[in-house]
């Protein structure tokens, strides 16, 4: 709930061991990848790496002549 008052964005989480309360939440969440702990930060290559666009949220556009 805290998650999605404050609209956090969750790309992943690690976990330790296979309890379904806990990837529930995560996925509850909106993480798009669960994994366990130490395999978070290396990812495959071709994966998606969370599914989110790296800098696109924090670029914003500025109409032509409102500079």
């Amino acid at each position: 709930a805290y998650v999605r008052r404050n609209a956090l964005a969750v790309e992943a989480c690690a976990v330790a061991g296979s309890r379904s309360e806990v990837v529930a939440a995560a996925t509850e969440a909106g993480a798009n990848r669960i994994t366990e702990f130490g395999d978070l930060q290396a990812p495959p290559l071709g994966y998606a790496h969370g599914g989110r666009p790296r800098i696109a949220e924090f670029v914003t556009t500025v109409p032509e002549g409102a500079r």
